[in-house]
């Protein structure tokens, strides 16, 4: 199995068409006559077989492809408002940003499937927090569509995604713990204003991939945007360093919140 996959337009006659993926269940199917030019570079993803990861790549498709339309329009229910427009390529693709990845189909009909970033922070009530981490858009001077992910995606960057940036003394309180997501924990919530300046503290399990747990209670400073009516029995939260350097966090379904500061008040060990 390859350890490493590259497409270019110089090996393009290896495949018979891409098919483009969202992060719901629509995808386009597109034969390899209308695209353009590509560049794609792939690393093999564990061990499943034929998948591999891209954190750098574009793909250049004929302006024809606008008028493609979605695999499947039926996933929506006839309550929604949409037309069979909002279904076509033009109008998806630059709409909604969410394309999170590509199956290859090669002539020798093995297919390669390709994940690409995908980071948009969503509201829990609704609408987008920050589209970070997706996919890019552009037309050139003759209409043609040119799709960039990755590092060469002109979408913002999130800098990380580690603990240890965004809770302000995590190196010194769990320094062997390392995350390249931004984690999830369960227990209580607790609710505290003085003076105006709203504090939630999180008591929750620490769920750590080497086998251990850690019960911690964190601490968030300077809270806005909060709720306050909400169970008390919490499922997870998940902490959020966003690109534009604003702190956030989302408890279950039921609550978000931004703040200023973060901490780790107490570890229950």
């Amino acid at each position: 199995m390859k350890k490493k996959l590259v497409i270019t337009k110089d090996n393009l006659s290896e495949y018979r068409a891409i098919e483009i993926f969202m992060e719901n269940v629509e995808s386009f199917d597109i034969g390899v006559d209308y695209i353009l030019d590509i560049n794609i570079e792939c690393d093999k993803h564990n061990y499943e077989r034929n998948y591999f990861w891209s954190t750098k790549g574009y793909i250049k498709l004929h302006k024809d492809v606008n008028e493609f339309l979605s695999s499947d329009v039926s996933y929506f229910n006839d309550e929604e408002d949409f037309s069979i427009e909002d279904f076509k390529f033009k109008n998806r693709i630059p709409k909604y940003l969410d394309i999170t990845s590509f199956t290859l189909f090669g002539i020798n009909k093995r297919k390669y499937q390709v994940g690409i970033p995908y980071g948009v922070v969503e509201s829990l009530f609704g609408g987008i927090i920050e589209l970070s981490d997706c996919h890019s858009y552009e037309i050139d001077e003759e209409e043609n569509i040119i799709i960039k992910f990755g590092t060469l995606s002109n979408m913002p960057k999130k800098e990380n995604l580690f603990f240890e940036d965004i809770v302000d003394n995590w190196k010194n309180v769990l320094p062997e713990f390392k995350s390249s997501c931004a984690g999830f924990y369960t227990g209580k919530y607790y609710y505290k204003e003085i003076d105006g300046e709203i504090t939630v503290s999180i008591v929750g399990n620490l769920e750590y991939k080497n086998g251990k747990d850690y019960d911690v209670r964190l601490v968030f400073e300077n809270v806005s945007d909060y709720e306050e009516d909400f169970a008390e029995e919490i499922t997870y939260i998940e902490i959020f360093k966003l690109a534009s350097g604003e702190y956030f966090a989302q408890i279950g379904y039921v609550s978000e919140f931004k703040f200023e500061r973060c901490y780790v008040e107490k570890i229950y060990l």
